[in-house]
């Protein structure tokens, strides 16, 4: 009886120290500037884009990078954002908040983006 218990806490602690996987809807922007384009350009977009978090609260978590991949297999795309959603209508709430969409001008207006690659997709885990 005592080593149940014992092992019933073990377990307990084991399972609690596990940390679950992220889940969510994970929707990936990856952009390509035009050649033109500066760093402060870029700095000022990307500081734009994270300011959703802050304003649309269906963000869950808000990620982004620039590409450092030796394979050069990025087709020019350079900078990464990834935002997760805790499910389809959190994300398809995202795509038409105001906030969004606003967003979404200011990439026009800025003339810098040549093009964009969207990919949204919810996680499986390998085990």
């Amino acid at each position: 009886m005592k080593y149940s218990i014992l092992a019933i806490g073990l377990l307990f602690i084991m399972s609690a120290c596990h940390q679950q996987p992220e889940t969510g809807v994970k929707h990936v922007v990856i952009f390509k500037f035009t050649e033109e384009t500066t760093k402060a350009q870029i700095d000022e977009f990307t500081k734009e884009f994270i300011s959703l978090k802050k304003r649309i609260p269906e963000i869950v978590s808000f990620d982004y990078g620039t590409n450092n991949s030796p394979e050069n297999l990025n087709h020019g795309y350079t900078h990464i954002y990834l935002l997760t959603f805790a499910d389809n209508a959190a994300r398809d709430a995202y795509l038409i908040h105001p906030e969004h969409v606003k967003f979404t001008g200011y990439v026009g207006e800025t003339g810098i983006v040549k093009e964009v690659f969207v990919l949204d997709y919810l996680p499986t885990e390998v085990k």
